[in-house]
């Protein structure tokens, strides 16, 4: 993985640890602890995380993120409906699993069978490999889409980014896409909490690093996210 450290933005980044959040962005968690135990969101929306159980620890870059353990650890960045997405939306962020487990949760803002969204690792084909899950919420039903299996093993940094648009998703890895993915209906927004780790949907523990999260509110191209892959250094 790259250990680069960015002091200035380049005109043609999209996503930069030092810079301004992008056009379309709704939560930018550069990886700077604060003191009280938040994580501040560099976006203009201010969906700041309240951290619960989740510790900060260096990355080589001189980054920041968090370790969530394999029990209760979460982190609340609120309620406002700048993450209530639905048409086209974007997540990426960098983790690490450090305990293997049957599922983890990453992000949940939903309610089961009435609205939202939620994203997890569930353990596929076997025994310490990993693949993308990801649930949208509708009234009276879900659907979902996954990686085909194997993408990931514990112990290993990757950069990974869901992007929704117009009813597919696509997963990738490090930059590039996943096989899998495709037909998924839009989840309903709805008034929901947005929890890093452990949510209030499957609520399966975290047992995983997460940081240098953004979310946007529109679909990011794969030009794109293989941008935020190469400029972002661990």
């Amino acid at each position: 993985m790259r250990n680069a450290v960015f002091t200035q933005a380049r005109p043609d980044s999209l996503f930069y640890p030092h810079s301004k959040p992008p056009l379309g962005c709704v939560l930018d968690l550069k990886g700077r602890p604060f003191s009280g135990g938040t994580i501040l969101d560099n976006s203009p929306y201010g969906n700041h995380g309240a951290i619960t159980g989740a510790t900060w620890e260096r990355l080589p870059s001189g980054l920041w993120w968090n370790k969530l353990d394999d029990t209760d650890d979460v982190i609340d960045c609120g309620t406002s409906a700048s993450l209530a997405f639905t048409t086209a939306f974007s997540f990426v962020f960098w983790f690490k699993i450090h305990t293997n487990r049957n599922y983890h949760d990453i992000y949940t803002r939903a309610v089961l069978n009435t609205d939202g969204y939620w994203l997890g690792l569930e353990e596929s084909p076997g025994v310490g490999s990993y693949r993308f899950i990801f649930d949208t919420e509708q009234a009276g039903a879900y659907t979902r889409t996954t990686s085909t299996g194997g993408d990931f093993v514990a112990n290993a940094i990757y950069m990974g980014a869901v992007v929704f648009n117009t009813n597919t998703t696509t997963f990738y890895k490090n930059g590039l896409p996943l096989v899998g993915g495709g037909a998924q209906t839009a989840p309903l927004a709805g008034t929901r909490t947005f929890y890093r780790g452990k949510g209030n949907l499957q609520n399966f523990p975290s047992g995983m690093y997460l940081g240098l999260d953004g979310a946007f509110n529109r679909a990011l191209s794969a030009a794109q996210v293989m941008s935020i892959f190469q400029q972002i250094g661990v």
